[in-house]
């Protein structure tokens, strides 16, 4: 299942990126993780990306985002402020799907992410998170969703979304839950050029 999607993702990025329209976003996002017995707040972070947009259908575009994202969550461990943050490489792939005559449009697809480095706060007390196969595992794969807003300008389009990620891989590898999964809010503002 995991050697499809990667296939897949890998196949639309060179499909998306051949003739496609450049551009960026970046913006906020509030992450929490997602475990069977615990409850957890948000955590505020930023994201970047570099896009490929393509127009493959009628009413619908291929698009490819690689950039940086940060994850993790916060909470409280026996009353003392808890602190869990990652930071990531990402690959999406959506598709945006616009009614005509319309400046909204909604978009979903699959997302490959890997670990670069994160740290874990109990209180005063801070430690660097390990991403190895007895602790985190640095692969995160999910889903993307969400709606937005887009305006033509001239040779470009700028656009604002709002959007839900949802983990579908446990990343945690310690065996301490039965799985930990990231999961998050995120607005992003951005351009893309030849719209």
């Amino acid at each position: 299942m995991k050697k499809h999607l990667l296939l897949f993702v890998f196949l639309s990025t060179l499909f998306v990126t051949v003739n496609a329209q450049i551009g960026v976003m970046a913006g906020g996002n509030f992450a929490t993780y997602n475990e069977p017995s615990d409850d957890y707040s948000y955590l505020p972070g930023v994201n970047a990306f570099v896009i490929f947009e393509k127009d493959v259908i009628p009413m619908t575009d291929l698009r490819v985002g690689f950039g940086y994202i940060q994850k993790g969550t916060a909470g409280t461990v026996l009353g003392v402020d808890y602190i869990s943050k990652l930071n990531y490489l990402q690959l999406n792939l959506h598709a945006n799907i616009k009614p005509p005559l319309l400046p909204l449009y909604a978009f979903v697809g699959p997302y490959v992410s890997y670990g670069l480095s994160g740290y874990t706060k109990v209180g005063s007390i801070s430690a660097d998170i390990t991403f190895d196969s007895d602790h985190t595992n640095p692969f995160d794969m999910g889903l993307n969703m969400g709606v937005g807003f887009q305006k033509k300008i001239i040779v470009s389009k700028i656009f604002l979304e709002v959007g839900y990620s949802m983990g579908m891989m446990n990343i945690d590898k310690s065996g301490l839950t039965d799985y930990t999964k990231n999961s998050g809010i995120y607005i992003d503002l951005g351009f893309t050029l030849g719209k």
